[in-house]
Order: structure tokens, then C-alpha cells, then sequence
């Protein structure tokens, strides 16, 4: 059985063996029970060759110089105040070789007491190449929050849990917020209504899809709503399905507001023209798209079934060819109010309708749409039909007569003559019609 000094020994030169062998540099330090002195014991290969000395001239050098040639004395009273209060300690920092080159380490260093002194134990690790990588992966993302800092757009950074990463600085600009402050909060918590908040939470859990947009109303530090119109993109971190939601979001708070005007004023509009007084008929092509109240009144057709029917289907045949010339003449000119014509309708229901028709003709971007107000004159048309009538009947009976008999208006003008007087002067009756009194000497 070997003697505790022995098996001492055994590990020592283990240990040796194994710092001799070791890819990252290894010092030994040892300093009195003060940390007044101190001194190289130990340095393994690896150590000489990233110092650059033999380890015959390293071992004499002062260990503070060795190290901690680039640091200001305050801040190594610093680190060894830490490395003597935590027992250990990490940093990163530059070491200058003998050849008065810098090198990029990283640090760490273990502090044991052992007979009287205290021995430190440092580990140093060569990281030029992933103080590259980082600073290229800087320097990507400087330039990636460069790139998100110029866009007129709000672009949000989440987990895939809806939490917020980062925000670029229109974000920040529009809503009031710095990206630390909204940092780890819920996306959902800047929402406006408990019902968007709870739509937007089931939106994350479920899965925002790219290829939709999503609307919401936001909160600005000032109070503000702002209403924003979101798509999404997704970025994987690893094969485990880790990464990034990107949010990019439009404002469109004017829009909404051009629609809320735009909704009360159609409102407004539609009230007009559901209670005007006159039939309002709207079209598309050849079709009625809309019948306001009177318009389905007068053409008997509810507003439901007037739907995409042709108006030309419904006018009297000898009306028909009258109608097509006045609506070629509507399609042919835009924004324009047109004439006065009337036209004989033909109702559902087998009965006629006389409708004086006025169209205006509207250009909306590419697309005509004609209005038509039309007039039921029926009765007026059936007056005027009745008058004609009757003024025949009273010229027949007034020709009739042997006695002689003449119509004046007030200027004095010839407005009717019978058969009498036509046989008496030798004229026929329209020469005889529009002349002064005057001038008709019997």
C-alpha cells in the first residue's frame, strides 16, 4: 500500500502530466499571506508558447506584469479584490506577448490557500477567433438595426411566445416607447379592449400565419390609439424550431379615420337617397344594382329582385329602341347630366308605368355607373292624354258651326279658326294659325 506521501506525489505528476498536455495556457502564482509578493511557480507549454518565453524566463518574471500589463492598476486592485473575496473569476481581456503583440484571452482564475501561502490557478484561452466571429456578428446586427432603424414601419422582434425582444426606433418614435421599457412584455398588453387582447393572445398561441395581415389598435405612451395593420415573418434559430417573430406593422390610424368620416357621410347619403321623393336607380353596365324606396315603388320591384336585372327587359317594345339610344348616349360621356326622356315600363305584375327618366353619369376610376331619377307621370301623362282629347272634341264641334269663330291668345295672336272662317278667306288653316288679329282682314 503506498504511504500518503507517495500517493501525493502520484497525483502531483498526474497533474503535471495532464497541465503539460492541456491546449489552454496554465500559470501558477504564488503570493505570501499579505498578497504583498508574488511569483511564477508553474507554466505549462501551452503557456509559453502563447507568452512567447522559455519557461525558464517566464518563471522569473512578476506575474502581475505577465498578465495585467494592459490594465490600469485601480481596476487589477479591482479584479484581485474579487479573485480574494469569490475564491474565482473569469474575464476577458488583451495580454501583450514578448514579441509586444496582443492577444484576446479569456481568463479564469481559481484561488486556494495551501501551508502558509495562496496559490492562484490561471486558465487562459486564446479567443481571437470567436472575438471575430462576435465582432462580425456585431457588426451584422449593428447594421441589421441600422437597416430596421430606417424603415417607415413599426418592426417588432418577439420570442415565439408573443414577448417582445426589441423594437426599432419608428416604433419607438410613433408609440412613446423605448424598446428597453417593452422589453419581455406581452404584445397583447399594449392592445387596446379586452376582446382584441384576448383575439391577439389566441392568434400567438395558435400561430401567426405569414400570409395574412392582422389589425390592431394600439396604446401609445401618450394615450394615443394607433391603429396598425401587421404581417409576419419567421426566424429559426436552431433545428428545434427556436426563433424569432418578426412583426412589421403599417400605420393606418389615417385610413380609419378617412373610413369612420367616409361611414358617417355614406350614413348620411344613403338616408338622402333611401327617403328621397324620387326613384333613384344605380347601374352597372345594363343592370340595376340599386333601387331606392320610390324607385321600387314605381317599378314594382322589390329591392332584393331588382338585383343585376336589365331595365331594357322590362320597357315597352315601342319605347325600347328610344331607351338604347338614351342609355349609349349615358355610357358614351362621363360625369354628365343627361336630358329628360320618358319611357313606358312594363311591371311585374303585367301593369304600365309612364317614368320620366334623367341620367348622370359617373366615372368612378375605370368603372361607369349611371344614375337614373325617375318620376312615375302616369296620371300627368293620362291628364295631358285626356286634354288632347278634349281640345279635339271642342275643335270638332267648334268646326262644326256655320257661325264664324277665331281663337286669340293675349298678344293678340291666332291660335284657332274654324271651318267657316278657312272657307270664307281661301287659307288653309295653318296659314292662318300664329298670324296677328290684325292681319286677318275678312
Amino acid at each position: 500500500m503506498k504511504t500518503p506521501v507517495a500517493a501525493s506525489n502520484e497525483i502531483s505528476i498526474l497533474l503535471s502530466a495532464f497541465y503539460d498536455h492541456m491546449d489552454e495556457a496554465v500559470l501558477i502564482s504564488r503570493f505570501d499571506n499579505h498578497f504583498n509578493s508574488c511569483s511564477l511557480v508553474d507554466a505549462n507549454p501551452a503557456a509559453c508558447e502563447l507568452l512567447g518565453y522559455d519557461k525558464e524566463e517566464l518563471l522569473t518574471m512578476d506575474p502581475e506584469r505577465v498578465l495585467f500589463s494592459n490594465i490600469s492598476c485601480k481596476l487589477f486592485n479591482f479584479i484581485k479584490d474579487q479573485l480574494i473575496k469569490n475564491k474565482q473569476g473569469s474575464l476577458e481581456m488583451e495580454l501583450t506577448t514578448k514579441n509586444d503583440e496582443t492577444a484576446v484571452v479569456e481568463l479564469k482564475s481559481s484561488l486556494l490557500e495551501w501551508n502558509g501561502f495562496y496559490y492562484v490557478l490561471s486558465a487562459i484561452k486564446n479567443i481571437e477567433m470567436k472575438k471575430e466571429l462576435q465582432d462580425e456578428w456585431l457588426a451584422d446586427k449593428n447594421r441589421t438595426l441600422e437597416l430596421l432603424n430606417g424603415v417607415q414601419s413599426h418592426i417588432i422582434i418577439m420570442d415565439r411566445s408573443g414577448h417582445i425582444i426589441s423594437i426599432n426606433k419608428y416604433c419607438e418614435d410613433k408609440t412613446g416607447y423605448s424598446s428597453d421599457e417593452l422589453q419581455g412584455m406581452a404584445i397583447w398588453d399594449l392592445l387596446l379592449g379586452d376582446e382584441q387582447k384576448k383575439t391577439f393572445l389566441n392568434n400567438c398561441q395558435c400561430g401567426l400565419m405569414p400570409d395574412q395581415t392582422y389589425e390592431s389598435c394600439w396604446v401609445s405612451i401618450r394615450g394615443e390609439s394607433l391603429f396598425i395593420q401587421w404581417s409576419v415573418s419567421y426566424l429559426n434559430e436552431d433545428d428545434f424550431d427556436k426563433g424569432y417573430i418578426i412583426g412589421t406593422g403599417i400605420d393606418i390610424s389615417q385610413r380609419k379615420d378617412y373610413e369612420k368620416t367616409l361611414l358617417v357621410s355614406t350614413q348620411k347619403y344613403r338616408s338622402l337617397v333611401e327617403d328621397n321623393p324620387d326613384g333613384i336607380v344605380v347601374f352597372e353596365e345594363e343592370n340595376m344594382i340599386y333601387l331606392n324606396k320610390e324607385a321600387q315603388k314605381i317599378l314594382g320591384y322589390p329591392g332584393e329582385t331588382a338585383n343585376k336585372i336589365s331595365l331594357f327587359s322590362r320597357i315597352h317594345r315601342f319605347d325600347r329602341e328610344k331607351a338604347v339610344s338614351y342609355f349609349k348616349g349615358l355610357r358614351n360621356v362621363g360625369n354628365y347630366s343627361h336630358h329628360i326622356i320618358d319611357l313606358e315600363v312594363i311591371r311585374p305584375d303585367s301593369s304600365r308605368v309612364t317614368v320620366e327618366i334623367k341620367g348622370i353619369t359617373n366615372m368612378v376610376g375605370k368603372m361607369n355607373f349611371i344614375h337614373l331619377v325617375i318620376r312615375d307621370v302616369s296620371l300627368q301623362k293620362q291628364a295631358e292624354s285626356n286634354l288632347v282629347k278634349v281640345n279635339r272634341q271642342m275643335e270638332n264641334v267648334l268646326s262644326s258651326t256655320d257661325e264664324i269663330i277665331i281663337g286669340l291668345c293675349k298678344d293678340m295672336r291666332v291660335t284657332f279658326v274654324n271651318q267657316s272662317l278657312v272657307r270664307l278667306l281661301g287659307h288653309e288653316q295653318s296659314g292662318l294659325v300664329g298670324l296677328h288679329g290684325k292681319n286677318c282682314s275678312i
